[in-house]
């Protein structure tokens, strides 16, 4: 029997903002380098994603999902890089108890740098000896992006962005994993500042990053930043609403759905 397919991307759709995340990922994986360490990658990330970043109402709807479109797969899309990806989608998986179906389309899998559906069409129309058309009509893709896919746009269902976000004190984490001399390092301060990441040395050349009540002041602010914008998040409904909404998944549905929420 052919499954219903239901295509997620990830930031801003399935999870929040994840730009501590991934800079802390990326400026562990320097820290690492220089310090010749064997301290892991920081790829665990459950606990944020079960204090705000995963958005409200995903598991439910996925269990609602399986209740109503029997079977069902559900697929990755993003423009996360592939390394990234399979980090947070494991994570995704090991807090809501599901498994995504492979492979996972990333960064590298777009055309001309723009999502599309047509290869993972063209993987299950051979799969269950189809056609494209009888696949991408038991398909939803949701993006928060409009039309972020060049191909099948119709079965696109854009979500509203949801931007909760984690605050990680991530000079302090990796301090205490790699001690004050690699903090000092100039390759790393460079990194930090590219990053916009609260980062203090009493050695540094640049005036601001040595300044300790700039350092805490930022913290404080970027802090409150992350505050005023989770404000906002706290009632995001659209997983909820999308259930009552997704009584069938023609096009016809998918516009209503859409109009729906572009008028919310």
């Amino acid at each position: 029997m052919i499954p219903y397919i239901f295509v997620f991307d990830i930031d801003n759709t399935i999870i929040g903002d994840v730009s501590y995340c991934t800079s802390e990922h990326y400026l562990n994986a320097i820290s690492r380098n220089k310090s010749k360490s064997k301290n892991k990658n920081i790829n665990d990330y459950s606990d944020n994603l079960q204090n705000g970043l995963l958005r409200p109402y995903f598991i439910d709807f996925i269990n609602f999902c399986k209740k109503k479109y029997k079977p069902c797969l559900f697929y990755i899309n993003t423009k996360s890089t592939t390394k990234w990806a399979n980090v947070i989608v494991k994570n995704i998986e090991n807090v809501c108890k599901i498994k995504f179906s492979k492979p996972i389309f990333t960064r590298e899998d777009t055309i001309l740098n723009e999502k599309s559906l047509k290869s993972l069409i063209d993987l299950l129309s051979i799969k269950y000896n189809s056609t494209n058309e009888i696949i991408s009509n038991r398909l939803i893709f949701i993006d928060d992006l409009p039309s972020n896919t060049n191909t099948y746009k119709e079965r696109q269902i854009k979500c509203p962005s949801y931007n909760y976000i984690i605050y990680r004190d991530i000079y302090n984490n990796l301090l205490n994993k790699y001690g004050i001399d690699i903090m000092n390092n100039d390759i790393i301060e460079k990194e930090f500042i590219r990053y916009d990441i609260p980062y203090f040395n009493e050695k540094s050349n640049n005036p601001v990053c040595k300044n300790k009540e700039f350092y805490e002041l930022n913290k404080i602010l970027q802090i409150k930043r992350t505050e005023i914008i989770n404000a906002e998040c706290k009632d995001d409904d659209f997983f909820k609403i999308l259930q009552e909404k997704l009584k069938d998944v023609s096009n016809k549905n998918i516009k209503k759905i859409n109009d729906f929420f572009n008028k919310k």
